[in-house]
């Protein structure tokens, strides 16, 4: 009994040792890309870290286009304000539109939330604009106007985008945005 037993283990120990040194190629897993579910999932669920960085993850996707990646952009700017980092959502907008630059509806929905969806205060440190609230040094300012000015040029990048590709202009709900950009109500 006992030989059989000593055979048994020195067979193991020899397939253990056989397979920790085998040469056998590591095939990665393909890496899916998140999806718009799993992250609003996360969001829900109050992991709103995990939740921006894979609506992050969206936004710069080459993938996805239209609506899809302003709704993506939207949710993400709700989740840095839930993790208190707002003073991120100038360089994720501009990396969004960056990465999609002829993307008409898109464009429209960045000069939305210039326009409608950020708070327009912040503070210049060091020369440099930061959104959102800040403890310590800093000169308080109001951005609503630097904003406006923003969500123009990307109106009209947009209107234009959107002539050239449809032969149309922009859909009803643009429409009735862009003259309420003109009247400076953010003053």
């Amino acid at each position: 009994m006992c030989r059989k037993l000593t055979q048994l283990l020195t067979i193991a120990l020899f397939l253990t040792t056989i397979a920790a040194f085998a040469d056998v190629p590591v095939i990665p897993l393909p890496v899916k890309p998140e999806s718009p579910k799993s992250a609003k999932k996360l969001q829900k669920d109050g992991n709103y870290k995990e939740a921006y960085e894979a609506y992050e993850k969206l936004c710069l996707d080459a993938e996805q286009t239209g609506h899809e990646v302003g709704e993506s952009l939207r949710q993400a700017l709700r989740c840095l304000q839930s993790i208190n980092r707002i003073a991120e959502a100038d360089a994720l907008i501009e990396k969004t539109i960056t990465m999609h630059p002829e993307d008409w509806r898109l464009l429209a929905d960045a000069a939305d939330i210039y326009q409608n969806r950020l708070s327009h205060h912040g503070y210049i440190i060091a020369g440099k604009f930061s959104r959102g609230y800040h403890r310590g040094d800093g000169r308080a300012v109001n951005s609503s106007q630097r904003d406006r000015v923003r969500a123009l040029q990307l109106y009209e990048k947009s209107r234009t985008i959107a002539l050239q590709q449809n032969g149309w202009d922009y859909p009803c709900r643009t429409r009735k945005s862009l003259p309420e950009l003109f009247q400076n109500r953010f003053a």
